[in-house]
Order: C-alpha cells, then structure tokens, then sequence
C-alpha cells in the first residue's frame, strides 16, 4: 500500500485576496500623479545613496583623525550635518505622501 504524498504548495501558501489579478491590477491615477510618484521616489533613492555615502566618508574621516583634535570635530560636524540633512529629506518624503494622499482621496 502506497499513500500519496504529494500536495499542492498554492493551496497551503496562498493567503486570502493574493490571486494574479490582485497583483496584475494597474497603478490608479493620471500618467502626471504617476511621473511625479515616480520622481519623487527617484529623488529619494538618491538622496538616500548619497546621504548613506557622505556618512561613510565622514566615519572614514574620523578613523583617519590620528587623535588630531580639529579633524575629529570636522568629522563629527559633517557626521551631524549628513545625519540631519537624511532627516529632513525624510520628513520632506512624509509630508509630500501625506499631500498626495490628502488630494488624491
């Protein structure tokens, strides 16, 4: 006697509501609400990378103070500035996603 052992994944991995056509279904609004989402996505991924590479150098700075005072304090101010500059752009992201929201419905 032999059992059959074998079992359909879709049906145990499938969650309520996530069929092919709720992930083929297009993005709702004007071609202008989708090209400025767009940018400003655009924008932030590259505010991110450069935010993300200016922190990288400001720590490779400070590793390479040698105890010299005045370039650990540059380091450190450039550490500050990167850290808010990342925050503000941040902030910037919120409340542009919170006017689109407000004005698409």
């Amino acid at each position: 006697m032999t059992r059959d052992t074998t079992f359909d994944v879709g049906t145990y991995l499938q969650l309520e509501g996530q069929t092919p056509e709720y992930f083929n279904k297009e993005i709702a609004g004007s071609p202008i609400e989708i090209f400025g989402a767009s940018v400003i996505n655009l924008a932030i991924a590259l505010i991110g990378t450069i935010g993300v590479t200016l922190l990288i150098v400001a720590g490779l700075r400070l590793l390479m103070a040698r105890g010299d005072s005045s370039k650990i304090d540059e380091a450190k101010e450039m550490i500050k500035l990167v850290l808010f500059g990342i925050m503000i752009a941040l902030m910037a992201y919120i409340i542009v996603l919170s006017i689109q929201s407000f004005f698409s419905g």
